[in-house]
C-alpha cells in the first residue's frame, strides 16, 4: 500500500475582535431575507436545463451550474490538502477545498471548508476509465460543489455526487421502450411532471380584479392538489420557489412590499417560503406567459397584481390609492 499526502499553504485569516459571550447575526433579517431572495432569483435567471442532472426523478445541479454560481458572487476556491490512497486494486483521492469570499481590501470575509473523495472502483459501469485524472477530478468537483453549496447556504447535493463512473454532461435519459413491448404489457401511471398544468389565463383576455385572480389561484391549487397528492402541500421545492420569487419580482416591480401584500392576499402567506408546491405553481402559472421559455410576464400580470395589493392593502383599513402599473409590450 503506498499513499502520497500533499500540503498548501494557506493564508491564516486576520484576527477579529470579540463580540461579546452571544451569538451575533451578521446582518439584520430583513438583509438575510433579501440576500435569500437574490440567491432564488439568480438560480432561475442565470442557470438553465442544461445545468441540471435528473436523478431518481430529481433534479440536482451539475458542476457547470455551481461554477456560475461562483463566478457570479466572486466565490474564490482553493485545494487545502489532498490525499491519493491505495488498496489492492483500488486506489481513490481524498481531497479538502475550501470557498472563500473576500472583499475589496483581499481581507476574508466568509469561508467555508467541505471536502470530498471518489475511488476508482466507481467507474466499473461507467463510459470513463478509472484513470488518475478521472479519479482525482471527480473527488476535486465534489468537494468544490459542497464548499459553494456551503457557502451559499443552499444545503444541495450536487449530481457529481450520484452519478458514478461517468461525467454528468454525459448522463443520458433512460431510452424509451419498443413499441411492440410496451404494447404487450399495461403502461404503469406516470408520476405528475415537475411542472404540471392546470387551466391558464388567456392572454388576450381584459385584465382580471382582485377577486376574479383571487379566485382563480383558489381554483389552480385545487386542480394542482389533485394532481400532485400529498406533494401538493409539502412545501415548495427549490425551483418552485425561485420561479415564484422571479415572476412574482417582476409582477411587483421587485417591491417586497407588494409582493408581500399579494401573497397574503392570495393564500394568506407573508413569505414565499411559505407556499406549498401547490400555491407555488399557481401563482407561477398566473403571472407567466403560456408556453414562455423566457420567463416573460404575462401581458395583464402587472395590472393584475397592482389590483391585487390595492384589495389588501383596503383589507387592511388603509386609503385605496392608485398604484402605477405598466403593461408588458
Amino acid at each position: 500500500m503506498t499513499e502520497t499526502n500533499t500540503q498548501y499553504q494557506t493564508k491564516a485569516l486576520p484576527p477579529r475582535e470579540a463580540q461579546g459571550s452571544g451569538l451575533m447575526p451578521v446582518g439584520t433579517l430583513a438583509e438575510m431575507q433579501l440576500a435569500w431572495k437574490t440567491y432564488q432569483e439568480v438560480i432561475v435567471e442565470l442557470l438553465d436545463d442544461s445545468d441540471y442532472a435528473t436523478i431518481e426523478g430529481k433534479k440536482h445541479r451539475k458542476r457547470s451550474g455551481w461554477t456560475k454560481i461562483r463566478r457570479f458572487y466572486g466565490i474564490n476556491t482553493e485545494i487545502l490538502h489532498e490525499e491519493r490512497w491505495t488498496q489492492g486494486e483500488t486506489y481513490g483521492y481524498r481531497v479538502t477545498v475550501r470557498a472563500s469570499v473576500t472583499d475589496a481590501y483581499g481581507v476574508t470575509r466568509r469561508q467555508e471548508v467541505s471536502d470530498g473523495a471518489c475511488d476508482s472502483s466507481e467507474f466499473k459501469t461507467g463510459r470513463l476509465k478509472a484513470t488518475d485524472h478521472n479519479v482525482r477530478s471527480k473527488a476535486v468537483t465534489r468537494a468544490k460543489n459542497r464548499a459553494t453549496s456551503d457557502i451559499v447556504g443552499a444545503g444541495e447535493v450536487s449530481a457529481e455526487e450520484f452519478i458514478e463512473g461517468q461525467t454528468t454532461e454525459q448522463a443520458q435519459p433512460a431510452k424509451p421502450a419498443p413499441k411492440a413491448a410496451a404494447a404487450k404489457s399495461q403502461p404503469a401511471p406516470s408520476a405528475p411532471s415537475a411542472t404540471p398544468q392546470a387551466e391558464a389565463p388567456d392572454p388576450k383576455a381584459p385584465a382580471r380584479t382582485a377577486p376574479e385572480v383571487k379566485a382563480a389561484i383558489v381554483k389552480a391549487v385545487s386542480a394542482y392538489r389533485a394532481q400532485l397528492g400529498a406533494d401538493a402541500e409539502r412545501a415548495a421545492s427549490n425551483g418552485r420557489r425561485g420561479a415564484a420569487v422571479g415572476m412574482l419580482g417582476k409582477a411587483c416591480q421587485d417591491d417586497a412590499a407588494k409582493r408581500h401584500s399579494i401573497t397574503m392576499y392570495l393564500v394568506g402567506k407573508a413569505h414565499i417560503a411559505e407556499l406549498s408546491n401547490a400555491e407555488a405553481q399557481a401563482m407561477i402559472d398566473w403571472t407567466k406567459q403560456p408556453g414562455d421559455n423566457n420567463w416573460t410576464l404575462r401581458p395583464n400580470a402587472l395590472s393584475e397584481a397592482a389590483a391585487c395589493v390595492v384589495a389588501w392593502n383596503v383589507a387592511q383599513g388603509q386609503q385605496e390609492m392608485t398604484i402605477e402599473s405598466e403593461q408588458s409590450e
